[in-house]
């Protein structure tokens, strides 16, 4: 048993000196070490987005578009026809204003803040300016010739547009009562996008130009009422019409051709002075699915116009106007227009 001891002893001892040092420093590196965090691993190589908007895609909101635009176009024409030139002869009803048999030369301007969806911009702008004259043929014909220039401006998510439009349009109507008129129109109108590089996944160099220059072609029959009440003038004009037409030959065809109806209530408020209010309703009656989606193919078009008989002669109007149950085109419209009769 003293043997035993006597070993046990030593055996202890050395663990003391030499063994629990080692495994005490052991034990601390391990900690050390675990208590470091992994170093962070460096960030991947940022890789240059690729474009996925084809010329397909491309040309697909180029067209919905144009054909927003070309649709306004016949929608002011027919508006014009129907309700402005009747319109500017209302406070003659109480004035010894000139005869609407007398030749009358237009300029009306107009400007629009535009929110379209289609090109992601809800900051767009078109800005336009007409010239028109117009007058009577053998007491019952109304005719007009007029000329029109306007230019949009969209900085959207997809492209930034430059698109500019010169009009030349031409009505005639005839009176078959003096309440109730009939007539048509025909319009031509060249159009001209300014060269903006966009991405294009179909191009090689990741890019395409969208500069193009084409012509579209719009005509329609229209009917007019005016019925003269006690206090106030109930107009309505409806009208089918086809636009947005690469040649004449389409002019028939339902494809791209709406239903229009105005109808509007004036009311003199002094001898110089009359408030015009009106709604439009616009549907396309072959709205066909662009890529699959459908546009809206009816709305809603309310506003009203104030205007002033200066003197015999001259005449001025101003005017607001607005879209409605449009989902993805939404319109607010400043309308101004100054007129001579001789």
């Amino acid at each position: 048993m003293v043997v035993v001891d006597r070993y046990s002893q030593q055996e202890e001892d050395i663990m003391n000196k030499h063994l629990l040092p080692v495994l005490s420093a052991v034990l601390a590196l391990s900690s050390l070490l675990l208590a470091q965090e992994p170093p962070i691993p460096p960030d991947p190589p940022v890789t240059p987005a690729i474009p996925t908007t084809t010329r397909e895609n491309l040309q697909l909101e180029l067209q919905q578009t144009t054909l927003n635009l070309t649709e306004s176009r016949v929608l002011r024409l027919v508006n014009r026809i129907g309700r402005t030139y009747r319109f500017m002869n209302i406070a003659t009803l109480t004035t010894a204003g000139p005869s609407i048999e007398d030749l009358t030369l237009l300029g009306d301007f107009s400007y629009a803040a535009i929110d379209d969806d289609v090109l992601g911009d809800d900051n767009a702008r078109e800005l336009s300016g007409s010239v028109y004259v117009t007058g009577r043929l053998a007491e019952d014909f109304m005719f007009g010739l007029g000329i029109s220039e306007s230019y949009f401006h969209a900085d959207g998510d997809l492209m930034k547009l430059r698109q500019r439009m010169y009009t030349l349009d031409g009505f005639m109507t005839y009176a078959i009562t003096d309440e109730f008129s009939v007539g048509g129109f025909l319009q031509y109108s060249d159009i001209d996008i300014e060269n903006d590089l966009v991405p294009d996944a179909s191009s090689p160099t990741g890019f395409t130009n969208i500069a193009d220059q084409f012509n579209r072609y719009a005509a329609g029959l229209l009917g007019s009422f005016r019925k003269d009440l006690d206090v106030v003038t109930l107009g309505v004009t409806t009208s089918i019409s086809g636009f947005n037409k690469k040649n004449v030959d389409d002019l028939l065809d339902d494809e791209d051709a709406a239903w229009i109806t105005i109808v509007d209530v004036e009311r003199a408020l002094t001898d110089n002075l009359s408030v015009d209010v009106f709604a439009s309703y616009y549907t396309l009656l072959d709205n066909q699915p662009v890529n699959g989606v459908k546009s809206d193919g009816s709305y809603w078009s309310v506003g009203f116009d104030f205007a002033y008989q200066m003197t015999t002669s001259w005449f001025v109007s101003l005017g607001y106007e607005t879209q409605l149950a449009y989902s993805n085109y939404d319109e607010h419209r400043i309308n101004a227009a100054v007129a001579y009769s001789w």
